[in-house]
């Protein structure tokens, strides 16, 4: 027997009935991998992989339990008697009903096998291992002489089903080997923000919220699920683990996976939502994947943003490129009616180093100018403003929209705007219109 090898804790819980380890997909893959008949078995149009599957969801074990009390029962995953079918081993796959006493006949058949057997496997874990009786958890019983201690619910449930040493130690050996426990892996793949004026190593504003992702590729034979009652996978802090972060309200909050599962060999998304403390400075933000409850796996990766109420500002600027009236009489330096309605527009080149949003926390608008905030008597004296109609980021034209209404007083207007990021900074040139009001 190997070393480290514990009698007492065959496996963990969290593994013993951790469904999502493979799907129909992945036990198929495996049999054939192994070289197992059971590739190719079916009975009623039902193939073996999509027994061992319902019975793994039905009652929620680990497929990889189930092949290895397979395997340690008949020997059927691996080996000699795994190469060709055998009616006999086939009949009595999990050894349900195959007593020492004598075999329970209406237990005969694979699929019967796979059922009740799983069923029952679920049924210790559940009852045995905590009803008061002598399995209980924490409870020492010998076994094939030697006194063994039931360290976990799954422990005593395996014993439960078969009491002996030597066929739980093959249990607990396919199991580890197969990565019953599950081994969790991941390659990063790349990195950015999601929402927010935060760009990738640039500048921050305090109390600034926004949303950043990054991918990485499943490189486990484990599937992840952002749902699971038992091991979620998230994006837990790290640099050390479960750090507080002040990019999350100093607390341990997770980044959460987007997608409800994430089969080996796909890609995950995380998402986090962030929010930038209030003190000024440069954060170092490292993070890594965690499987809840059993392990941290994949590399590190990071985040550095500056925190500044100035620095943001700086790097918006933008140059002028047209304007004109999109709806209504107005037309640049040309008249319209006392009360008649127009909108006008302008676009603009984002030559600065951030993205313009159209909403959020910073939005870009266009402000009425000379002075600043003036209140137009074009938009009824109040302090309006004029929205983008998307997103702009560095490099892009975006255009602005400008909703106004001609007041009731006849005359020549010189009507001045500008860009403004609202909350930090003016910015981009002066654009007037010079209307007459009839």
């Amino acid at each position: 027997m190997e070393a480290g090898y514990d009698p007492g804790n065959l496996c963990s819980d969290q593994a013993f009935i951790n469904t999502n380890i493979l799907d129909l997909t992945g036990i198929q893959a495996f049999l054939v991998a192994q070289g197992s008949y059971l590739q190719s078995y079916s009975e009623n149009g039902i193939s073996a992989a999509g027994m061992i599957y319902n019975a793994s969801q039905a009652y929620g074990i680990n497929p990889i339990a189930i092949l290895a009390t397979l395997q340690k029962e008949q020997g059927l995953i691996t080996g000699p008697a795994s190469t060709s079918f055998d009616q006999t081993r086939s009949d009595w796959a999990m050894g349900y009903g195959y007593t020492d006493s004598g075999q329970i006949v209406k237990y005969k058949g694979f699929g019967i096998q796979v059922d009740f057997g799983t069923w029952q496997l679920r049924y210790n874990y559940d009852n045995w291992a905590q009803n008061g009786s002598v399995w209980n958890v924490g409870n020492s019983m010998t076994i094939d002489g030697q006194l063994v201690t039931f360290r976990t619910k799954s422990t005593s449930a395996l014993y439960r089903y078969t009491p002996h040493l030597q066929g739980n130690y093959n249990f607990y050996y396919y199991f580890k080997l197969w990565g019953g426990e599950g081994v969790f892996n991941a390659q990063y793949l790349g990195q950015g923000p999601r929402s927010g004026l935060g760009i990738y190593g640039t500048a921050l504003l305090p109390g600034q919220s926004f949303t950043a992702w990054v991918n990485f590729l499943n490189t486990g034979n484990t599937t992840w699920s952002s749902t699971d009652a038992v091991t979620p996978v998230h994006l837990g802090t790290w640099g050390p683990n479960d750090r507080l972060s002040p990019m999350m309200g100093n607390q341990n909050l997770r980044g959460i996976l987007v997608q409800d599962t994430v089969p080996p060999g796909q890609i995950g998304t995380f998402i986090l939502n962030f929010s930038a403390p209030a003190q000024t400075g440069t954060y170092f933000e490292r993070f890594r994947p965690v499987a809840e409850n059993v392990a941290w796996f994949g590399q590190e990766m990071s985040w550095t943003y500056t925190v500044s109420p100035q620095m943001a500002g700086n790097q918006t600027s933008g140059q002028y490129v047209s304007q004109g009236p999109v709806r209504g009489p107005a037309s640049y330096g040309t008249s319209i009616a006392a009360g008649d309605s127009a909108t006008l527009s302008v676009t603009l080149l984002n030559t600065g180093s951030e993205p313009w949003f159209a909403t959020g926390n910073f939005p870009v608008h266009l402000g009425d100018w000379a002075p600043q905030d003036r209140g137009s008597a074009f938009t009824g004296g109040a302090n309006a403003r004029g929205h983008l109609i998307d997103d702009v980021y560095p490099g892009q034209t975006g255009t602005l929209l400008l909703d106004i209404t001609a007041p009731a007083t006849a005359g020549t207007y010189i009507e001045h705007f500008r860009p403004v990021l609202e909350g930090i900074t003016w910015f981009g040139p002066d654009i007037s219109w010079q209307i007459i009001v009839r």
